[in-house]
């Protein structure tokens, strides 16, 4: 306690000296909070604090809440982004249902016809849609995302 009442004191005097003001350090002794060199100064308080660190653990909570919003942000856009591909895969299946059905009612016509409507109706568009025999595969494009989807169809 006493090397780092020494040291504040030296630095109260080696502040005051380059500023050009007196010292106006007052020893206390004793007293209810034990002692220790102090100053009525405000240039003394960032010298001598008594060891508060007065102030970083404001800092230190900005910068925890900065990086919690920063991580939020990126977990929403993971989010946003899985959400999106899992659509696309969606649309994907439900052309290829849709493309099953129609190759057995025989009132809705083509098979890769009925994909592109079923896909148009949910925004997203064919991209490429292959038949062969009683097998279909439908490539869509939702939302920038791609995805396939095949079907077994009726003879």
């Amino acid at each position: 306690m006493r090397d780092r009442d020494a040291a504040c004191a030296l630095g109260i005097a080696a502040r005051a000296a380059r500023d050009g003001d007196g010292v106006r350090a007052v020893i206390a002794r004793g007293g209810r909070d034990g002692g220790g060199i102090r100053e009525d100064s405000t240039a003394a308080s960032a010298v001598c604090n008594d060891g508060v660190d007065r102030g970083g653990g404001t800092v230190a909570s900005i910068g925890l809440v900065l990086a919690m919003i920063v991580t939020a942000g990126f977990v929403a856009a993971a989010v946003g982004f899985v959400a999106r591909a899992h659509h696309a895969i969606r649309v994907a299946e439900f052309a290829a249902l849709a493309a099953a059905d129609a190759s057995v009612s025989p009132d809705v016509g083509d098979a890769c016809a009925a994909a592109r409507m079923a896909v148009s109706t949910r925004g997203g568009v064919v991209v490429a849609c292959s038949r062969a025999g009683n097998f279909a595969e439908i490539s869509v494009r939702v939302d920038g995302f791609g995805a396939s989807a095949a079907a077994g169809l009726a003879p």
